[in-house]
C-alpha cells in the first residue's frame, strides 16, 4: 500500500509548509499571566523549574520533565494531523494549535501531580496564615499548588513570524 502524490495533495503540502515557514508555537507563560502582587507567572515558573538553592528554594521540575514524557505523543499528532493537512481538511496552524492544546494540558497535570520535593514546614506554615477562613487545607502542602494561578494560566500562542 501506497501513497499517490496527486496534484492536489503535493498543493496542499505546498500550502501548509509555506503556512508553517512563518509560524511559532509556545506553550507557557505571557505577559498577561501575572499574580495579583504583580508578579509576571512565567518569573515564578522558572523559580519553580530551576529552584534558587541560595535561597532555600529546590528545583521542582515540570515543563522538562512534561516535554521529556510527551514529545512522542505530539509528534504522532501531529503526524496524524499532517494527513488532514495533506487532504486539504486541516490547516497547517490548526495541526499546530491540537499539539499546543495537548502540550498545554500535559503541563497542567504535571503540575496538578507534582509532589516532590515537598515543601518546607515555613512554607506550609505560611500559607496557613494566608488563608482566610483557616479551615481550607486541601492545598496547603501541595508544591507548586497554592491558590492554582500558575497552573490555571498555563496557555499558549501560535505567532506569526
Amino acid at each position: 500500500m501506497g501513497v499517490t502524490v496527486t496534484r492536489k495533495i503535493n498543493a496542499n503540502l505546498d500550502k501548509a509548509l509555506k503556512e508553517l515557514d512563518k509560524l511559532t508555537g509556545k506553550v507557557g507563560w505571557f505577559k498577561s499571566s501575572i499574580y495579583r502582587n504583580g508578579e509576571a507567572v512565567a518569573y515564578i515558573a522558572t523559580i519553580q523549574e530551576y529552584g534558587v538553592p541560595e535561597k532555600g528554594i529546590p528545583a521542582r521540575p515540570f515543563m522538562r520533565p512534561t516535554i521529556a514524557a510527551n514529545q512522542e505523543v505530539w509528534k504522532k499528532i501531529l503526524l496524524m494531523k499532517s494527513a488532514e493537512i495533506l487532504e486539504g481538511t486541516r490547516t497547517a496552524k490548526e495541526a499546530m494549535e491540537s499539539v499546543l492544546i495537548r502540550a498545554k494540558a500535559d503541563i497542567q497535570k504535571t503540575i496538578s501531580e507534582l509532589q516532590d520535593p515537598p515543601l518546607a514546614a515555613s512554607t506550609i506554615a505560611a500559607r496557613l496564615r494566608k488563608k482566610t477562613d483557616q479551615k481550607t487545607l486541601g492545598l496547603l502542602s501541595k508544591p507548586l499548588v497554592d491558590t492554582g494561578h500558575m497552573r490555571d494560566t498555563v496557555s499558549y500562542e501560535i505567532e506569526k513570524l
